[in-house]
């Protein structure tokens, strides 16, 4: 990760720690790999666009707990602008029907359940019409 965001070292120490810390009370494993994309995303913004992250969420339906809970299962959802997250909730809510709850259940099964089920069918799909 140091490789990939060198910014992250442009961090004065204690700066740093204090960003740790904060991600560490999320309950973030320091020695995860989330752990250290969290601290990339946290430290990539000041305290004001998080907050209003934060909010633009809550604007949307999420409760505290759910946003709390979308970090830790994908950190980088923090990163996407306010206009792509309105896009995309209009679409899974409008269109799809989900509630803001559900995208959240959806985000903690995507690595483990979603994405491997999808590559296989996308596989089993492309050997039969092969």
């Amino acid at each position: 990760m140091f490789r990939i965001q060198p910014q992250i070292l442009l961090q004065s120490p204690p700066k740093l720690k204090e960003i740790g810390d904060t991600i560490k009370n999320m309950g973030f494993d320091p020695t995860g790999k989330r752990y250290l994309t969290a601290l990339f995303v946290y430290s990539s913004m000041t305290k004001a666009t998080w907050d209003s992250k934060v909010d633009h969420f809550k604007k949307l339906g999420w409760s505290e707990e759910e946003i709390c809970k979308a970090f830790h299962l994908q950190p980088i959802l923090m990163k996407t602008s306010e206009h792509k997250i309105t896009a995309i909730m209009s679409f899974l809510v409008n269109k799809m029907g989900f509630t803001p709850s559900a995208i959240v259940i959806l985000m903690s099964s995507l690595e483990k359940k979603i994405v491997p089920r999808g590559l296989f069918g996308k596989d089993l799909l492309s050997k039969t019409l092969a």
